[in-house]
Parts: C-alpha cells; structure tokens; sequence
C-alpha cells in the first residue's frame, strides 16, 4: 500500500496534540498562541449523562403563538433531532458552534432578532469555551478587542443574552445560566445543555481498553458534529485560534480514521480523504494520499484531474502552485 510519510508524522503529532502533550496553536495567519486550556476542564462524560433523566417542563410562553416546541413530547421519551444530529434525552438547551453560532432552546430555534445584537452572541460562545469564568475587562476585550467602549455596553449585552437564553426572565431575577461571582461571569454548565464543541473534543480523550470498532464509531461521530469551521460568522483573533484548533483536531480524526481503516476498506479510504479536503481544501498530505490512491488503484487518469484541482485551487487561494513533490506524483502520467 502506497502511503506518503507525513501521515505517519501526522498522526503521533496529532494524537501528541490530543493527549495534550504538545502545544496548540497557530492562527490562520501563523501567529502561534498560547494553548487554550479549556477542553481539560470539560468533563469526563457528558454533561448529560445520568442514570436517571432530569424532568423537563415547558412553561406557557414556551407554547406562545410561533414558538411551540419541535414535538410536544418530553425530552426524555425520545432523542431530540437537529438537522440529522441526536440530542440526548434531558436536553433544554442546545447549542452549535460549528458552521455558525445557533441554540435550541427547549426544541426552539432562538430566531435573530431575539438577540437583539450578534455581540450577545459572540458573548454566549466566549463564555462557554472559557467556563473558568471571566473578568469584565477580558470580556470587553473578546467582544470589542481594542475599540473603546464602556462597561454600559457589556451589560446591555448581558442582559441581551441573559434575555435571549431565559425569555421570561425579570431584571432583578438571577439567571440559571449567566452568573457573575468574586468579580468573574460564568455561563454554569448544568446538566440539561448540549453544546457540540464539547461533544466533539470527548472524541479525543484516551480511553482504557476500546476496541478498534469503537474508536471508530466515535472519529466519524466527532466527523458528523463538524459541520463546518468554528463561528465563520466571527471574525475576533480567540475565535480565529479557536477556529483553527478545532480544525486540527478534525484533521486529525480523518488522519486516524485513515490509519484504522484504509488498509480494510479501500474506497472508505478514499472518503475519509475528501471528507479532510471538505475541511481544509489545501491540506497537502490529503491531496498527496488522495493522488497516490488514485494510482495504486489503476487510474492515473483521477491521479491527474485531481492534481490539476489541487493547483486551481493553490492559486485561487494563496497565489501559488502546489508543492513540488506533488507535481512529481503525476509528472510521468
């Protein structure tokens, strides 16, 4: 089996990542950062995970005209569906981050206009992915970066998402889920919210004794959550590099999903390559694998058209053709 070397380099590298043994990352712009540290504060299981399901009741303006639930049943009697993904029972609150920032609440699309302002929900997605809580002046700085601003503007936005999560909460009422204790805001993660950055990184956490099919299961159920790159909508330097970590880590499955199964299935092989391509349209290694399959196979004829999509697209977006050993590749077909 033809294999190129940087996958083998690819994957330690990548599972060193993982395992958090290495630092993370570099930005879009190959500014390296320091590593964010959040994803070792998630926990072990999922936060919804319990023996028994939490009850849900829906209160009356949760029925108000154009804003009834997607089902009348409870969430405990079946799994909720987003857009094809299953949401476990017990679940009020779900929120995604990948392909663009969109929460259910309580089986409801929250609309646009709830927010009132997409600073409110560029405040929702910080807080979630900093749960260690955060200072007023770090949150001025995640939501304006270096424009001036007063804090009257932070606490509209507050008061903004509290508003948009808890429709019928009062100005004097507590929120359930935005508290601010000891000089820090904190969004509680409580049981009852699903969000799928944090369903994703479980993909990646080592587990004793699992079986090969299981790790698989779990690579293409992380694969399924990432539907696209990580609040593309925003465009702040914490979302960039958190945009970019969590790309990595899709690679990185793929790369995996690859190693586990490429030799057993070869036309598997070759989906998981134009699923990474899906993500990171100039990922060389991927485009390398891909050109090599196509001629182990008998077809150099794909070897070549795809080389010749893998130039297009280096020069439409870096202005520059592909690596030379690429061209190599196709150079006698």
């Amino acid at each position: 089996m033809l294999k190129s070397e940087s996958f083998a380099r690819g994957i330690e590298a990548g599972m060193n990542r993982a395992h958090g043994t290495t630092p993370l990352v570099a930005s879009a712009a190959g500014r390296h950062t320091k590593q964010f540290d959040w994803i070792a504060k998630v926990p072990a299981e999922p936060l919804w995970q319990n023996k028994r399901p939490i009850a849900v009741s829906y209160s009356d303006r949760d029925f108000a005209a154009g804003s009834k639930p997607i089902a009348i049943n409870t969430w405990q009697e079946k799994q909720r569906q987003w857009d094809g993904i299953s949401l476990p029972p017990g679940v009020t609150l779900a929120i995604r981050c990948f392909g663009a920032l969109r929460v259910l609440r309580n089986g409801r699309l929250i609309e646009e206009h709830e927010w009132e302002s997409w600073r409110a929900k560029l405040l929702l997605a910080f807080l979630l992915h900093n749960p260690e809580g955060s200072t007023k002046s770090r949150l001025l700085e995640a939501l304006y970066g270096a424009r001036v601003t007063t804090m009257a503007s932070l606490h509209m936005n507050l008061r903004r998402l509290r508003h948009a999560l808890e429709p019928g909460l009062g100005n004097r009422q507590g929120s359930r889920y935005v508290s601010h204790s000891e000089g820090l805001y904190i969004f509680a993660a409580k049981t009852g919210i699903w969000l799928d950055t944090w369903t994703f990184e479980l993909a990646f956490r080592p587990l004793p004794e699992v079986t090969r099919e299981e790790e698989i299961a779990q690579l293409r159920k992380a694969l399924a959550l990432y539907r696209g790159d990580f609040l593309p909508e925003f465009e702040e330097e914490w979302v960039i590099t958190l945009r970019q970590r969590f790309r990595d880590r899709a690679l990185l499955a793929c790369r995996r999903l690859l190693a586990l199964t490429g030799d057993r299935d070869p036309q598997s092989a070759i989906e998981i390559v134009y699923r990474a391509l899906e993500i990171d349209p100039l990922a060389e290694d991927f485009h390398r694998e891909l050109i090599l399959r196509f001629i182990e196979r008998g077809e150099p004829h794909r070897a070549l058209e795809h080389f010749r999509l893998c130039e297009r697209r280096f020069q439409e977006q870096l202005g520059m053709s592909p690596p030379a050993d690429l061209a190599a590749l196709v150079a006698a077909l």
